[in-house]
């Protein structure tokens, strides 16, 4: 099961890379938060591991991504006041 949660996310990842697409990045967001869930469940050093390679998974855009995808859904006037801010 792990391993089928870090693949996907390595997938996801390596196609939002390629396609820049700004679903891929909710996509990889949300695998990541169900990825983080289910290292709640394992063993602490086990999870540490895991961490460490999810760390060298992510690519140096990951922040920009998740902030992309902070403010969908919101109305277009709140979105232009947190950029202006």
């Amino acid at each position: 099961m792990l391993s089928t949660h870090l693949q996907s996310l390595q997938q996801t990842i390596h196609s939002a890379l390629v396609c820049q697409d700004p679903d891929l990045y909710r996509l990889a967001g949300a695998r990541m938060e169900r990825l983080l869930d289910y290292l709640g469940q394992l063993p602490a050093p086990l999870a540490g591991e895991v961490h460490a390679k999810i760390d060298q998974m992510l690519p140096f855009e990951w922040p920009l991504w998740m902030e992309s995808c902070r403010f969908e859904g919101s109305s277009p006037s709140v979105r232009a006041a947190a950029v202006l801010h």
